[in-house]
């Protein structure tokens, strides 16, 4: 059983037993900040999903600990490579927010910040008014 408490219900046990500790040890190398080897373990996590990928069960999150690796190994571009082929593709339009905002703070850190700030326009706004600088100002 995989010691992150999910299964994946469209994964073969062989599949999964590839995945699982690809997808942990992307998390602990990221826990201890050595983002190359979380970038390393994240990036094979995801080659082992079966195709098409962004239909198996584990996508989400996998794709997510995967852009969190790209930003740590500061590899923005191939984040941001793989969330806009995410976005085109995805055939579940309701995660399309959250691979924006990935995307943007890939974006940020690479020091694209206007580019940052028009991906981001649509998920919500930084107040510059506001004593914390944020704002609960969704635009829409």
């Amino acid at each position: 059983m995989p010691s992150i408490g999910v299964r994946a219900f469209d994964m073969s046990p062989e599949q999964e037993a590839v995945w699982e500790p690809l997808f942990s040890a992307a998390r602990q190398m990221l826990e201890r900040g050595d983002g190359s080897a979380a970038l390393e373990s994240a990036r094979s996590a995801w080659n082992a999903l079966p195709e098409p990928k962004l239909h198996c069960s584990m996508a989400y999150i996998t794709l997510m600990r995967f852009a969190r690796a790209c930003e740590v190994a500061k590899a923005h571009r191939e984040g941001i490579d793989i969330l806009d082929w995410a976005v085109a593709t995805t055939p579940f339009q309701n995660n399309i927010p959250v691979f924006l905002v990935q995307k943007g703070i890939l974006l940020f850190h690479s020091g694209e910040q206007a580019t940052a700030r028009v991906t981001l326009g649509g998920q919500g706004s930084l107040s510059r008014n506001s004593p914390s600088g944020r704002s609960a100002r969704v635009n829409r």
